[in-house]
């Protein structure tokens, strides 16, 4: 049973390893406001391509999050809850949240409204978006 036990969290914490591992993602790799400038034959037509990337990236980010939070609670339960990773992983994902609106807002203030502030805040969090769900392990 001992044994059983011992290989059954050595397998959860190889998975869950496994899961934190940054891997490619299939995400362009190009910055956001290029990417829509491309669409985009005025400025005021960014902010729709901005928003439905930064949708697309924030779904993402909540389906990883939820695949790292299920590892997270399985680890837990072999560890016969000794360990806390689930309530960690939640901890991190809320001050991680609070980081990135806070550095946006910084990028965003830098530059004078009416100069693509806006654009800049959705591309910040874009950015820091697909950052986030590679070191999560995300695809």
């Amino acid at each position: 049973m001992f044994e059983k036990n011992c290989r059954r969290l050595a397998l959860t914490v190889i998975a869950v390893a496994c899961g934190m591992l940054v891997c490619e993602s299939s995400f362009s790799s190009e910055p956001p406001l290029a990417q829509c400038w491309k669409q985009a034959d005025t400025r005021i037509e960014l902010a729709p391509c901005l928003k439905e990337l930064l949708h697309d990236a924030e779904d993402r980010l909540n389906r990883t999050q939820s695949q790292v939070e299920r590892q997270a609670a399985e680890l837990d339960r072999v560890m016969d809850y000794r360990s806390n990773n689930l309530e960690q992983t939640r901890t991190s994902d809320v001050r991680w949240r609070i980081y990135r609106d806070a550095e946006c807002d910084r990028q965003a203030q830098a530059m004078s409204p009416g100069t693509g502030s806006g654009d800049v805040y959705l591309a910040c969090r874009i950015m820091l978006t697909k950052e986030r769900i590679q070191h999560l392990g995300g695809p």
